[in-house]
């Protein structure tokens, strides 16, 4: 998760792994190998990764905060309601709430198709 969210981060602010591994002082393997999992930063690396991006301690984590939490519960009740995405409810909790909505999405206009 952490990782994939580096990744993220590094392509907004457009920078390659090489300069920001630079910027940070790290090596650039280790740089990939957060990004695609392998491995993980130190926790004494991880305010410094904040730091960098602009963002919280809790962003860079992947922790939701209270309105995404509120959002993600809705929207995953909503997937568990209805009888024709109930077969996504196991998966939804797992899936981050933009997974959900696209799947919502996907499912919505297969709906609409299939209606026509």
């Amino acid at each position: 998760m952490i990782g994939q969210t580096i990744k993220a981060l590094r392509k907004k602010k457009k920078v390659s792994q090489q300069k920001m591994a630079d910027d940070l002082g790290i090596s650039q393997p280790a740089l990939a190998c957060w990004e695609t999992g392998t491995r993980r930063p130190d926790i004494e690396t991880i305010p410094a990764l904040a730091d960098y991006f602009g963002v919280s301690t809790d962003t860079l984590l992947g922790v939701p905060s209270d309105e995404e939490s509120e959002e993600i519960w809705a929207l995953r009740e909503e997937v568990r309601r209805d009888p024709d995405r109930r077969v996504l409810f196991d998966l939804a909790r797992s899936a981050s709430i933009d997974d959900v909505r696209r799947t919502i999405a996907v499912l919505d206009a297969l709906k609409k198709t299939g209606q026509k």
